[in-house]
């Protein structure tokens, strides 16, 4: 019994090595990918949301040694129940420049409700939104193009991060 189904017992060990080769070789691609991965999340760019009572306005820094770009806030959604009456409201901003590292700057919004433009409430929503709880996501990239979200989430007198979504592809 030299061969089973026709193969030598030397064709059987070159296919199953051969098996063995390829195998290590798709792990070892597989491998270099989340390596690049880890390497490309070093390089997010650290916004952090502020919220400056005095100024009576929102800031928006870059903490970190790289650049923030393509930045984007998504519309925020208000449930303001002040006086027990209940209102709906959407804080629109104005699209931003590129963040350069430890640059801040100062958000511009617009007050909304449903899609009518409120000019006097923009001017004076301010003092409403201190005790307002309510959540802000920002989308962002690198200078390579890799894109981001933060969440951040404001509850009584402070505001926090939710965490950092990161992104295979451009968005």
């Amino acid at each position: 019994m030299n061969s089973l189904f026709g193969f030598s017992l030397k064709d059987w060990v070159i296919v199953f090595s051969s098996t063995i080769l390829v195998a290590c070789l798709l792990d070892i691609q597989r491998l270099k990918k989340a390596i690049i991965q880890e390497v490309q999340r070093k390089f997010i760019p650290q916004l952090f949301l502020e919220m400056n009572e005095t100024d009576s306005c929102f800031y928006l820094s870059n903490n970190s040694i790289f650049m923030a770009q393509n930045v984007v806030i998504e519309e925020v959604l208000l449930h303001m129940d002040e006086y027990g009456f209940g209102k709906k409201l959407t804080l629109k901003f104005d699209p931003l420049p590129p963040l350069r590292p430890k640059e801040k700057i100062r958000l511009q919004f617009k007050v909304y409700d449903k899609e009518f433009f409120l000019q006097e409430v923009t001017d004076k929503i301010f003092l409403h939104l201190v005790p307002a709880s309510f959540k802000v996501k920002i989308n962002y990239s690198n200078i390579e193009n890799l894109a981001f979200s933060v969440t951040f989430a404001k509850e009584a007198d402070k505001i926090h991060s939710e965490g950092i979504e990161y992104f295979q592809q451009p968005r």
